[in-house]
């Protein structure tokens, strides 16, 4: 009995768009003025920052191996919620 095997033709998918750090640099090249403004509209900025870090030895050697977790802007009124709860608990 033979088999029918339908071919479709192939499509080749869209190229992913480039991560930010590709972004920036193609804005550095480009627009040097532009790269400038974005630089300086992140400077002193708060964020909460969850990490998660360990300590390895390799080769007799001391090294800390550390992963950002989540970058997250500062809620404050949050923030301010959950210092008060624990104060209360307290």
């Amino acid at each position: 009995m033979p088999v029918l095997i339908y071919i479709s033709p192939h499509i080749p998918p869209l190229p992913p768009p480039p991560p930010p750090p590709l972004e920036l640099y193609i804005l550095k090249e480009t627009d040097p003025d532009s790269y400038q403004d974005i630089l300086k509209s992140k400077l002193f900025n708060q964020i909460n920052i969850i990490a998660k870090s360990k300590q390895e030895i390799v080769n007799d050697e001391q090294k800390l191996k550390t992963i950002i977790l989540k970058l997250e802007k500062i809620d404050y009124s949050n923030e301010c919620r959950m210092l008060i709860d624990a104060i209360e608990r307290y």
